[in-house]
């Protein structure tokens, strides 16, 4: 009942104000509410990265640990490089 409503009110918005400057005015809104979100999966990839110096540093150069240690690097390779 309320969508009719919200399309109606765009509308006008976009008239009233232009379509370059809408799209700006979207573009900003949706920027907000994703900055949170990804400052967390930044700060949960710099957790991740931790983790893997220390699993490296367990493991150490024993080299029955060779192809784990393999793989962790191509994790954090990864992650760094997004």
């Amino acid at each position: 009942m309320w969508a009719p409503a919200l399309a109606v009110a765009v509308i006008i918005i976009v008239a009233l104000i232009g379509k370059k400057q809408f799209d700006a005015l979207v573009i900003r809104i949706v920027n907000a509410k994703l900055k949170p979100i990804v400052n967390e999966l930044n700060v949960q990839s710099k957790a991740t990265v931790s983790l893997i110096h220390s699993q490296k540093a367990l493991l150490g150069t024993n080299s029955k640990f060779t192809d784990t240690v393999k793989e962790l690097d191509e994790s954090e390779k990864e992650i760094t490089n997004g």
